[in-house]
């Protein structure tokens, strides 16, 4: 019941008044999720346990009161005291979910502190207590395209083949072995032996024929199989492709994480993750999540114990790093992730006739100057003309042409629903672009998504404006290739019919070719044509930027900041 009490007063923090705060019943049904008749059982236990005195609201429409013995803050001190003392750090990060003064973070957070980082437990277990701002979503391979979760199931899962970033080739992982025939249209992989999923069966060709079955009948991604015409168990391990014309991008296609081999024998659950990666899923709730090293991997065992993740406020993630034992404390270093990524805005020219006039598009195309952004609101961020941050260049925006532009186009002060990921950071910009909108009389009207909904087909009809952040991985032509192909990532729903196909035969173009340089050449031209015709409005490539204990060795990263787990180990 203590949990509830402290849900209770966050919850009614604002409203309280010397102690005392007044109420209707109605206002914690969905607090905890239950009927009032419920709601005031919970009340009489919680004034039987001592937690406050309660007078109920006599006659409907009157307000009931709750008087407490101390103040708020106090009483959260002697919880975390108490979380502390015990180590129990699932309590403790409950606390720093609630909607607790920011001012106490910084308090409460020297305490969490001391519980995060590494910790070598009374087994001589090596475990790193890590955290996160918001609920994992989806981690089924066929789904997710967040990098957070793209990232764990690297992590939980393998591959046929491996893409070698430093040599820029295709190297055997899960294969020891593979050959392409002459035609170009025929794969064949030899599979190591004595491979183990999970739950200590034997990884087989079988399993590569169901994971490839399972992901063609996958909305989102089975663009990534479509060229496959047969797939075959040969034997236990020797699995062949034959494709229906040649894929320049197979082998790269192979290689990504939504192609992890998963049991032919275990129908997939995301709570009992089964996979054969350096980690397997130990646990997993709505708030915690943990990773156990698999002591029967295949290549070198991870040299960490276990992963603990807790979900806690945005605000208390911002005031801690990962760090070794608090009785040494050290000066955290504070580093610069640069990874392949950028922040653009769409327009919805399909549900929306008003943003077809192209005029509209370039008023807002210039309503939109982010070294005044990055000024405003202190981010720091590179500004993007391209999606490569190599290529980018600062663009000088004219905010004296936007009533013209405005003039000539058919707006006439209609609403314009603009779409962003809900969170703090994105919200910042949105309520931003509104405010310089709302200068020039464009009505823009705000929409956060959810992360578990933004990839869903309603965002068609739900937004007019979509703030959008692509994560490239390190194949960087099998991501830019995955932005059109994956059409859930809106970049082809968004445009009209004429625009969407002359798209088409430039992505075909590039798809088909072997040659680098004619690819990037044709991202060029894409990047170009997009540009010109005001379909996009480049933002940004983000700085990311993280704390991380100098104890920590080897803390390489997989994508936007993620740390690679398996390479971790403490000096």
């Amino acid at each position: 019941m203590e949990e509830k009490y402290l849900e209770l007063r966050a919850f009614l923090y604002e409203r309280e008044d010397q102690l005392s705060v007044t109420f209707k019943h109605d206002m914690l049904e969905g607090l905890w999720f239950c009927t009032r008749r419920n709601v005031k059982r919970i009340l009489k236990q919680l004034e039987s346990e001592g937690y406050f005195q309660y007078m109920p609201g006599k006659g409907r429409g009157h307000y009931s009161v709750l008087t407490f013995h101390q103040p708020f803050r106090v009483e959260v001190e002697h919880y975390v005291n108490k979380c502390v003392q015990t180590n129990n750090l699932d309590q403790l990060a409950f606390i720093l979910r609630l909607p607790i003064p920011k001012t106490w973070i910084i308090d409460v957070s020297a305490d969490f502190q001391k519980l995060l980082g590494f910790k070598r437990s009374e087994e001589s277990k090596d475990i790193l207590y890590t955290f996160k701002s918001r609920e994992i979503t989806s981690l089924d391979p066929s789904l997710s395209a967040i990098a957070l979760e793209v990232h764990l199931i690297k992590q939980l899962g393998d591959t046929l083949v491996h893409y070698d970033t430093e040599q820029n080739r295709i190297v055997p992982h899960l294969a020891h072995h593979f050959h392409v025939d002459q035609s170009g249209l025929n794969y064949t992989f030899y599979l190591r032996k004595n491979i183990y999923f999970h739950n200590m069966e034997k990884l087989s060709s079988a399993d590569v024929v169901y994971t490839i079955h399972r992901l063609q009948e996958s909305k989102r991604y089975s663009w990534l199989v479509d060229s496959i015409m047969e797939v075959k168990a040969e034997s236990p391990f020797k699995v062949s492709f034959h494709l229906q014309k040649k894929n320049a991008f197979f082998l790269q296609m192979l290689s990504t994480p939504t192609l992890v081999i998963l049991p032919e024998t275990n129908l997939f659950n995301e709570y009992e993750w089964i996979g054969s990666g350096p980690f397997m899923l130990k646990e997993r709730t709505r708030t915690k999540l943990v990773l156990q090293a698999f002591e029967h991997y295949f290549k070198e065992r991870a040299l960490i114990d276990e992963v603990h993740f807790h979900t806690i406020s945005k605000a208390a993630e911002n005031s801690m790093y990962l760090q070794h034992i608090p009785e040494q404390i050290s000066q955290p270093e504070e580093y610069s992730v640069h990874d392949m990524c950028v922040v653009s805005l769409l327009f919805n020219q399909q549900s929306n006739s008003l943003l077809q006039n192209t005029f509209l598009r370039e008023a807002i195309y210039h309503l939109l100057d982010v070294s005044k952004l990055a000024a405003d609101l202190s981010f720091d961020v590179k500004e993007a003309s391209t999606f490569s941050e190599l290529r980018s260049t600062p663009i000088v925006k004219q905010k004296q042409v936007i009533p013209d532009l405005l003039g000539r186009s058919t707006y006439c002060g209609e609403e314009l629903k603009v779409g962003y990921l809900n969170n703090e950071l994105t919200q910042r910009e949105a309520l931003w672009l509104r405010k310089e909108a709302q200068e020039f009389g464009i009505n823009l009207v705000l929409n956060p998504i959810a992360h578990e909904h933004f990839y869903e087909p309603t965002i068609m009809r739900a937004v007019d404006l979509l703030f959008i952040k692509v994560v490239f991985s390190a194949d960087w032509h099998l991501s830019f290739l995955s932005m059109f192909k994956n059409e859930q990532l809106f970049f082809l729903p968004f445009l009209q019919e004429k625009e969407k196909n002359k798209l088409h035969h430039m992505i075909n173009i590039f798809e088909e070719s072997t040659s680098y340089q004619v690819r990037e050449q044709t991202i060029i031209d894409i990047e170009l044509f997009l540009k010109e015709g005001s379909h996009i409005v480049f933002l940004y490539h983000p700085v990311i930027k993280r704390k991380l204990d100098p104890i920590i060795q080897n803390a390489s990263h997989h994508s936007y900041g993620h740390l690679d787990f398996s390479k971790l180990w403490l000096s």
